[in-house]
């Protein structure tokens, strides 16, 4: 049997006025708001991490909460600002963001600097990269621009649905 998540939502508060510099905790106690769709505590929980070696997470967390709350363009400009001299993640969810709001060009005009950082060797290869792209390319263009990216995601992980 386990606890009702409220309690730990409690216990995580005491961790937090015991020890405010505990980050960890206090991650997780963003993500337990999230769960329980306590998006402003959310949020402002994830803010509180911004100088934490949380931070960049928990600013792809907040940016992903605002955007399921319908606030797009927020969400866009603060994955937007991520972007600049952190990993390539920021650049994914922006063209998941983008791709979510149709606006397919954008998308994957990301996906496919993702593709050739991958080409270079630089990242490893992923099959939703090219799966997404394919998707865009199919909305824009058609199947047959979609197609290559299909058949390369598919050589990458032939298991997959």
């Amino acid at each position: 049997m386990h606890a009702p998540p409220e309690y730990a939502a409690l216990y995580l508060r005491l961790i937090e006025r015991i020890d405010p510099d505990f980050a960890r905790a206090r991650l997780a106690l963003a993500q337990l708001f999230e769960e329980l769709e306590l998006e402003d505590e959310a949020l402002a929980a994830y803010e509180g991490l911004e100088d934490t070696a949380f931070g960049y997470g928990a600013g792809v967390s907040a940016a992903w909460l605002r955007f399921r709350m319908g606030e797009d363009e927020t969400a866009l400009e603060a994955i937007s600002r991520l972007e600049r001299g952190t990993p390539y993640d920021a650049e994914l969810a922006r063209a998941d963001m983008l791709r979510f709001t149709g606006q397919c060009e954008a998308a994957r005009a990301i996906y496919d600097q993702v593709i050739a950082l991958s080409k270079d060797g630089r990242i490893p290869a992923d099959w939703r990269h090219l799966f997404y792209a394919g998707i865009c390319a199919e909305s824009v263009e058609g199947f047959d621009a979609a197609e290559p990216y299909y058949v390369r995601a598919l050589q990458l992980a032939p298991d997959e649905p």
